[in-house]
């Protein structure tokens, strides 16, 4: 290979290398000699090789961002749905605490409304009970009263 050739490879490594074609400059200058030794083999001049290879770096730059913004866009669907989840999610436990409290309510109320019916109930009850005490009293009393002027009576 003649000094020319060899000036083209290096020419062409770089190109390659600062096109991000290649990830390191040995890749480059492989890929260098394989395009130099195809054009001299083919007789193509490397410019119009190196302006091939612009345009096709050039097209998967296109691509990239093309799919870069895909990408964001995605992201942000996704992200917004998130969002959307979280705050349905969010309701969901408020509605749930305030679906407890009522059912709490509801539970004391009816325990209320059960103790206030027995206490009804139970006063009816109280009240014949006491009336009975009343009446044994009254019976007690009377037997004392009784026995109390045979006593006397009898002195």
């Amino acid at each position: 290979m003649d000094e020319k050739s060899r000036e083209r490879m290096h020419q062409i490594a770089k190109s390659l290398k600062d096109l991000h074609l290649v990830a390191n400059m040995e890749e480059a200058m492989e890929r260098a000699k394989k395009i130099v030794e195809s054009a001299e083999a083919n007789g193509k001049p490397i410019n119009e090789l190196l302006s091939g290879m612009k345009e096709k770096a050039s097209e998967q730059s296109k691509r990239a961002g093309h799919i870069e913004n895909e990408s964001e866009k995605s992201r942000e669907e996704f992200s917004e749905e998130a969002h959307e989840h979280h705050a349905q999610a969010e309701k969901d436990l408020e509605s749930a605490k305030e679906s407890k409290e009522t059912a709490k309510t509801a539970e004391e109320q009816l325990k209320y409304d059960v103790q206030v019916h027995k206490l009804e109930k139970g006063d009816t009850k109280e009240a014949v009970h006491e009336v009975d005490d009343i009446h044994c009293a009254v019976k007690d009393a009377e037997f004392i009263a009784k026995e109390a002027k045979k006593a006397q009576k009898k002195k």
